[in-house]
């Protein structure tokens, strides 16, 4: 074909337009369509995202189909792809799969939950930002009470993001902002925002293997020297060291580049958890007979065409982890990789460093007490297959991995496996067991006190089981003595430690051994009340108590965060009897160190853990240093593997069952038999002390002899009869707004929209005010509906969550919520 014909032929070829389907990441149940520029054409693949306009904002999208026909749509409203931000695609068609199901069953969108399984921090959208204008002087002003109270904000910075002054101030603020704009009052303006992480480098100079020049010249002298130093580094010295340890200047450098003597190479630099240098241990012991039992079936069934879930139940110390690593060693063998979710990320550093032992520089860890890089280059490289084995708790599910073959679910009984406080509100172990299925793979769901729904899908077949029955080298459990804490306190002991506790946290620190104290709280004191008229300081903005912090001189809102003074006198009767009842972290170390002396106590709460790598600082401290005592919350209840500890101390074991919640049973046996299984792990046998003023409740009787069968066949038939987990399941839907009138009248609503709409066989109850009323100056109602099944509801409810309130109300659809408080 000659040029003329082939240029008429591209002159008279029909070019079409490609659109794309975007899930976004909004709280709006559809797939977007946009057009895609005939520039961005070969980059927009599925898997991608994408930067799309949406009403006023740009928003990074998932790109999720691609297609020649818009639809229904008129190709006039269909906006335009900005422009697509990735080389290759962060998610695959499995991944794909998984987000809708988790949309589907836990009624958010795929948008939101794609957004959670691609690394945080690489996003690019724009923002709101309010601007304080100055208003003349003759500038008659009405304001509302909220209008002054954003003002004031706004007048002390000039400039602040919507999401900033509604954090501060507890409010929203976006109708009131479009009040104060029209004064004149507020400039709004939406700010593009650019990836916080993205791709570390350093610069390296190299030597030019072939240089275009001979020689320098003789009076180069810093050339010349410098150059040698080049070459003795063959494979590039980093600029920095050859500028500042080497003492060239960057004019000496950029001389050698070029005059073609050298050359620049920028090298990208992977960064790393600390947690991911630890010492290696000693883990690859022979299976026992029980561990190779369970190995063997949990091997068979993971042969079968549809491998079922397996529950590894196992006591404390019975050596679970050891038959976790033999597992992702046969998957290693065959090019498949691993998932090992942790509940906690205190139990992050333990479970790496035993599998890191094992597999050296194939372990990535995902969890969000890393920086944002560490986090963004760990998931690059399982995403590319550097790594094939990851350890993280919660979002690990959604782990980038290749080609999994096996998904381990540590302590799967722990309720932070459940997303609670933002979309999607989804369940990690849940996850897990639907991703296994999708995959076809074995889910390993490992605890020594299963949740009651896990047991129940096990004893009923949909589940294997497999159980450890016997502590590692036949080890006794501990020795559990529990204390009547009534009994002290007619003994007129008003601490918060026992006489026996006492006695024996000073006979460890005589022996040279270590105590684990355990107290499921954190601060100096729950509540400060006044003796004389029981007036108690609660905060303003929530319906509970303030927590007394001695170190800080104030009581704090562990809701909200609201912080005021300590009373000097009760605001009610002016009385200065005032009483710290309760005890927190705080209060116990100071008994504590009364009876230990100059010894070092490690302490681990909410407080403490704050910082980066502060859980495994803290544990390390604990494991290899001298101090003879761990005292923490919930935190510390699990997992950990310390062999130097043989007291276990328990302060107000009941405390959980007070709890309003059906749960809180199970919750105190959970707790007990964990912190209790942390005591006598090495070659001296240990004790726990279980202080507890309810001694004869069933949940700590069972507890203190680590039986979890007598719990469950006592708890079971409670839960059949009263229609509980998990014999049905449960949909919270969760009311809040500032106005209590208008919330309790949507309530009624949504109550009656449900009773006409509700399929037989499901229950609504409510609606009534949630046990915590208020947060942050937000009222709370509850409505709960009991189903065995939550399909045939998903309809109903996303009619509610999208049409039954007017945007001063939030409502929260909780699909199988741990708790309702």
């Amino acid at each position: 074909m000659t040029g003329k014909s082939l240029n008429t032929a591209n002159k008279h070829q029909k070019t079409y337009t490609r659109y794309a389907s975007i899930a976004l990441p909004v709280p709006i149940n559809t797939f977007f369509i946009y057009e895609i520029p005939g520039e961005m054409v070969p980059a927009a693949e599925i898997g991608r995202r994408a930067l799309v306009p949406f009403g006023k904002r740009l928003l990074t999208g998932f790109i999720v189909g691609l297609s020649d026909n818009p639809g229904d749509i008129p190709v006039s409203k269909i906006k335009k792809i900005q422009s697509v931000i990735d080389s290759e695609p962060v998610f695959d068609n499995n991944m794909f799969k998984l987000a809708q199901w988790v949309a589907d069953y836990y009624l958010c969108t795929p948008g939101e939950v794609l957004k959670v399984a691609t690394p945080s921090g690489t996003t690019i959208q724009s923002r709101l930002l309010a601007h304080y204008v100055v208003p003349p002087n003759d500038f008659p002003i009405s304001l509302t009470g909220r209008q002054k109270k954003t003002m004031e904000l706004l007048s002390e910075s000039k400039s602040l993001s919507v999401k900033h002054i509604e954090k501060k101030l507890s409010f929203k603020v976006s109708g009131i902002l479009k009040a104060l704009e029209k004064k004149g009052l507020v400039r709004i303006e939406h700010e593009l925002t650019t990836p916080s992480v993205r791709i570390k480098t350093e610069r390296h100079v190299k030597p030019e293997s072939t240089p275009t020049q001979d020689t320098l010249p003789p009076r180069a002298k810093k050339q010349l020297q410098c150059l040698e130093v080049i070459k003795d580094h063959p494979d590039g010295i980093v600029l920095v060291e050859l500028a500042e340890r080497h003492g060239f200047s960057r004019g000496v450098i950029n001389a050698l580049v070029s005059g073609g003597f050298a050359y620049y190479d920028d090298v990208e630099i992977t960064r790393r958890s600390g947690i991911l240098d630890q010492e290696k241990v000693e883990a690859d012991f022979p299976l026992m007979t029980a561990q190779k039992s369970s190995y063997d079936l949990i091997m068979k069934e993971a042969e079968g065409e549809t491998p079922r879930p397996i529950l590894l139940k196992g006591i404390t110390g019975s050596g679970k982890t050891r038959v976790y690593i033999e597992l992702v060693k046969q998957v290693l063998k065959v090019g498949k990789g691993a998932i090992i979710l942790v509940p906690e990320i205190s139990l992050t550093p333990q479970t790496t460093r035993f599998f890191s032992s094992i597999f050296p520089n194939r372990v990535a860890v995902l969890h969000s007490a890393m920086s944002a890089g560490e986090r963004y280059d760990a998931w690059r490289h399982v995403h590319s297959g550097v790594f094939d084995v990851v350890i993280g708790p919660r979002s690990a599910v959604f782990a980038p991995l290749q080609n999994p073959g096996i998904i381990i679910v540590d302590e799967e009984h722990d309720t932070s496996y459940k997303q609670t406080d933002t979309t999607p509100r989804y369940h990690a172990r849940d996850v897990a067991v639907v991703r296994g299925h999708m995959l076809g793979i074995p889910v390993v769901l490992g605890s020594a006190t299963p949740s009651l729904e896990s047991w129940h899908n096990a004893t009923t077949g949909k589940y294997a089981l497999a159980v450890l029955p016997e502590r590692v080298d036949s080890r006794p459990l501990p020795e559990i003595i529990t204390v009547d804490m009534r009994e002290e306190w007619a003994a007129d002991n008003r601490s918060s430690l026992s006489r026996r506790l006492r006695e024996e946290i000073i006979v460890r620190i005589e022996r040279k051994e270590k105590s684990i104290i355990l107290i499921n709280r954190r601060g100096f004191a729950s509540l400060v009340r006044c003796r004389d008229c029981g007036y108690a300081q609660t905060c303003p903005q929530c319906s509970v108590g303030l927590t007394y912090h001695s170190s800080k001189g104030l009581a704090l809102c562990h809701m909200c965060g609201h912080k005021q003074l300590i009373l000097e006198h009760c605001p009610q009767c002016g009385s200065t009897e005032l009483q710290y009842r309760g005890a927190g972290t705080q209060r116990i170390e100071q008994e504590l160190k009364q009876i230990i002396g100059k010894n070092n106590i490690v302490r681990m709460d909410s407080d403490t853990t704050k910082a980066h790598d502060a859980h495994y600082r803290l544990l390390e401290e604990f494991r290899s240093g001298p101090a003879p005592i761990l005292l923490g919350t919930q935190m510390i209840a699990k997992g950990h593997d310390i062999p130097e500890v043989t007291l276990v101390g328990v302060i107000s074991a009941d405390q959980s069952l007070y709890i309003p919640d059906f749960r809180a049973g199970e919750r105190t046996f959970q707790l007990i038999t964990q912190v209790a299984g942390r005591a006598g792990r090495g070659e001296t046998p240990g004790i726990v002390i279980l202080q507890s003023f309810y001694p004869d409740n069933y949940a700590i009787t069972a507890a203190s002899k680590q039986d979890f069968e007598t719990f469950a066949e006592y708890e079971m038939p409670q839960r059949e009869e009263l229609e509980f987990p998990p014999y049905k399941r449960l949909i919270l839907i969760e009311l809040s707004s500032d106005i209590l009138p208008g919330l309790e009248i949507l309530a009624g609503e949504i109550a009656r929209y449900l009773s006409e709409h509700v399929p037989e066989g499901a229950e609504v109850f409510g609606p009534v005010s949630a046990p915590i009323a208020m947060i942050k100056g937000r009222h709370r109602i509850h409505i709960l509906i009991k189903s065995h099944e939550v399909y045939r509801l998903r309809s109903i409810l996303r009619y509610i969550m999208e049409n039954l309130h007017s945007g001063k109300e939030t409502i929260e659809v909780i699909v199988d919520p741990v708790e309702i408080l």
